[in-house]
């Protein structure tokens, strides 16, 4: 079947539905609506009856005018899509598809094969802009099956739908799960008990800062911060200034992780990562076929996180 869909409806970002991509068939209503038309005429011819007769002439008509309009909703309609969808694992996701139309067409529906969820709208004359819902339970690349749009308007008759493969491959990043704090490093914070004195209080701070430079020594300034080698020398008072050091640059890897598997590994990765960018932190990513430098924004994150769908 899908060989045969291939053939007829080649793969295409852009695709405009006509008589080739477009099948039509009664529906339930439509096939229990004809039937009750034969019914009728059956039962008119037999008795005679030329008001039966022409009823069933009547609805007969209706069903054919039916079809055409039917067919006619989704025929000439453009669907395209350029984009380039990406989502995580397990998480609902939505793809931007657009509609051009040169007239309004009514109560239309679509959704991926291996999507059971369904989006229901109605296109205005022009350009229109719709989303259709994604979901994956795997992280990787997932080249998209055929969207499938649907309509049965005007009065239920019949189905009338096609099956577009739009040539998208979707990026699915690996489903997030967070660490438990326990298992977090933090070797910069270190805790001082309300009882140490004071000059415990600045050699740790000090240990936790740089040095600097040294400064003419200023009345009132900590004697924790005198530069006493100086002043043993007689090169006179100076203070010494401390700041904030360098942060070493943060690197993610699969090592770091202590627990799970492999995919529960990426998970948690996942989860560091979007944590970082959230508190708008560098790090970088070393995975065993790939090096990314530390960096931040919404690219590097973007970068990394295709990165682990990959891996």
């Amino acid at each position: 079947m899908n060989g045969w869909l291939n053939q007829r409806m080649p793969p295409a970002h852009k695709q405009e539905l006509n008589h080739k991509n477009i099948f039509i068939l009664p529906s339930r209503f439509g096939v229990v609506y004809l039937l009750f038309t034969v019914v009728l005429f059956l039962l008119g011819t037999n008795y005679q009856n030329n008001i039966i007769i022409l009823l069933s002439f009547l609805l007969a008509s209706i069903f054919v005018t039916a079809m055409h309009h039917s067919f006619f909703n989704l025929s000439g309609l453009t669907v395209s899509s350029y984009a380039k969808p990406h989502c995580f694992a397990d998480k609902a996701s939505q793809l931007s598809i657009e509609l051009t139309t040169s007239k309004p067409r009514y109560h239309l529906s679509a959704q991926f094969d291996q999507h059971p969820t369904t989006s229901h709208w109605h296109c205005a004359k022009g350009s229109n802009d719709i989303t259709v819902p994604l979901y994956f339970n795997r992280r990787g690349l997932a080249p998209l099956t055929r969207l499938k749009i649907v309509s049965q308007y005007p009065l239920g008759l019949f189905t009338t739908w096609t099956k577009l493969d739009l040539d998208l491959t979707a990026t699915v990043y690996p489903s997030v799960k967070q660490l438990a704090s326990h298992y977090r490093k933090d070797d910069n914070n270190r805790q001082v008990s309300e009882d140490d004195n004071n000059a415990n209080q600045v050699y740790d701070h000090q240990q936790m800062e740089e040095f600097l430079q040294l400064a003419p020594y200023q009345q009132g300034q900590s004697l924790a911060h005198i530069a006493w080698k100086q002043v043993a020398t007689g090169q006179g008072w100076f203070s010494k200034q401390y700041g904030a050091p360098q942060s070493d640059d943060i690197w993610l890897s699969l090592k770091q992780i202590p627990i799970g598997d492999i995919e529960d590994k990426l998970s948690y990765l996942t989860g560091l990562i979007l944590d970082y960018d959230k508190q708008q932190q560098a790090f970088g990513l070393q995975l065993n076929n790939e090096t990314i430098a530390p960096n931040h924004g919404s690219q590097h994150v973007k970068a990394c996180l295709t990165a682990l769908a990959k891996y």
